[in-house]
């Protein structure tokens, strides 16, 4: 598991973005976005993503964390089963704008650009890109 990790984390495409600063000379806070497609199965969620955010938590320990998932259809499964309520990338950026953060680090688990990339990802993004 540790060598997929390693190789999923050197071939995701790693995205940083700079949300525009205030003008106070507040500290600037940041966030780690984990962007996946996501899963219903419970297994998969806790050995495979779960296992991709750990390592990326423990490689950004100075961000706070947040996960999001592209598929509506496995939001809404797990929404509907678990009543749990994960974000897309949008409105997860909504909100870290709305809370003050200045620097947010989005990493993909896709480990293609294809739909979910271009369609959900980076729009998402360049609405909040600076640099």
């Amino acid at each position: 598991m540790q060598k997929f990790i390693k190789l999923l984390l050197a071939v995701c495409l790693m995205l940083s973005f700079t949300m525009s600063a205030s003008a106070q000379a507040a500290p600037t806070k940041k966030a780690l976005v984990v962007a996946s497609f996501g899963t219903t199965f419970p297994d998969t969620l806790k050995n495979d993503i779960e296992g991709i955010e750990n390592a990326l938590k423990k490689a950004c320990p100075d961000r706070d964390f947040y996960r999001v998932f592209t598929s509506n259809v496995v939001k809404k499964r797990i929404a509907e089963r678990d009543g749990i309520v994960i974000d897309d990338l949008k409105t997860t950026l909504d909100k870290l704008a709305a809370q003050g953060y200045t620097d947010v680090l989005v990493q993909t688990t896709l480990l293609t650009p294809a739909e979910e990339y271009n369609n959900k990802i980076l729009p998402a993004i360049k609405e909040y890109q600076t640099n």
